[in-house]
């Protein structure tokens, strides 16, 4: 998941976006990617998606309409994971955790940051 503001130093978030989505890693060049801006213009959203944003949030966001539009995107990213993969052999696609709940695998919360680190580093080249 990519949370980016369009107004940045150096390099706008429209620049940025399409250097995103150019990357040869096709699974990072794939990433969700939200808009924060206070660009609020019919206009402003056609363009940032356009550009290749996912989605584009006007400032100021409620913090709860936020985490439901990270939750939202990351459902459909998992869900288009699991058809270009399809399922393992066997497998349902879940795993247990250690207190029996099921749950996607991952960091403690069921999630990785290790996507998050890969792109940061494709897209910056590792600055």
């Amino acid at each position: 998941m990519l949370i980016s503001d369009i107004e940045m130093p150096r390099e706008d978030g429209y620049a940025f976006i399409r250097r995103v989505r150019a990357l040869d890693n096709r699974a990072i060049a794939r990433t969700p990617a939200v808009a924060l801006t206070a660009y609020g213009r019919v206009e402003d959203r056609l363009r940032t998606l356009a550009a290749g944003y996912s989605m584009h949030v006007p400032k100021p966001v409620d913090p709860t309409e936020l985490a439901i539009i990270v939750a939202n995107l990351a459902g459909r990213t998992r869900a288009a994971e699991r058809l270009d993969r399809g399922p393992a052999r066997g497998s349902t696609g879940r795993t247990t955790r250690h207190d029996g709940s099921s749950g996607a695998s991952g960091g403690r919360d069921g999630h990785s940051t290790g996507p998050v680190k890969r792109v940061i580093g494709e897209v910056t080249g590792g600055r």
